[in-house]
C-alpha cells in the first residue's frame, strides 16, 4: 500500500522535533517509528525530550494505534522523559491520543500552543542549551 499522510524528524540538542501533516496509515506510522528509533539509538543513554507538533495532523487509521502505543513504550525505556504535543484541542485528536499513548507511561506530557513555548520549556529543563535555543529562531 501508499503512505498517506508525512512527517518531518530533527534533532537538536536532547530533543527530538517531529511536524506530523495529514492522515496516517499503517505504512506511515511503522516509517516513523523506524525513523524515530534510529534517531533515538544515536542520542545515546541519556534523557531526551520530544516536540510533537499534531497542529495539521488529521489522525490515522486505526492499524496506527498499536505500532505508535509501542513506541511510547519503546522510548520510555530508551531514555525518553518530556513530551510536548502542539496542537489545537479536538474530541477527535483527544480520542485517537488516548488510543495510542499508553495510560501509564512515564513520559511527562504537556501540551502548548506553540514552538516558542515549548522550545523555551525544555531549554530551562535542561533538554536545550540557550545556544542551541537562540539557533532555533
Amino acid at each position: 500500500m501508499r503512505e498517506h499522510g508525512s512527517y518531518s524528524i530533527r534533532i537538536t540538542g536532547r530533543v527530538i522535533e517531529c511536524d506530523c501533516y495529514g492522515s496516517w496509515n499503517d505504512e506511515t506510522a511503522q516509517r516513523y517509528c523506524r525513523e524515530q528509533r534510529a534517531i533515538v539509538r544515536q542520542l545515546g543513554a541519556d534523557s531526551w525530550a520530544k516536540i510533537l507538533d499534531l497542529s495539521e495532523w488529521e489522525l490515522g487509521t486505526p492499524s496506527i494505534q498499536l505500532p505508535l502505543n509501542e513506541l511510547y513504550v519503546w522510548n520510555a525505556l530508551h531514555g525518553q522523559t518530556r513530551q510536548i504535543n502542539i496542537r489545537h484541542h479536538s474530541l477527535f485528536k483527544d480520542m485517537h491520543l488516548k488510543n495510542i499513548i499508553p495510560d501509564n507511561t512515564s513520559i511527562i506530557i504537556t501540551e502548548m500552543k506553540n514552538w516558542s513555548e515549548a522550545r523555551d520549556l525544555l531549554c530551562s529543563e535542561g533538554f536545550l542549551t540557550a545556544r542551541e535555543r537562540s539557533s532555533l529562531e
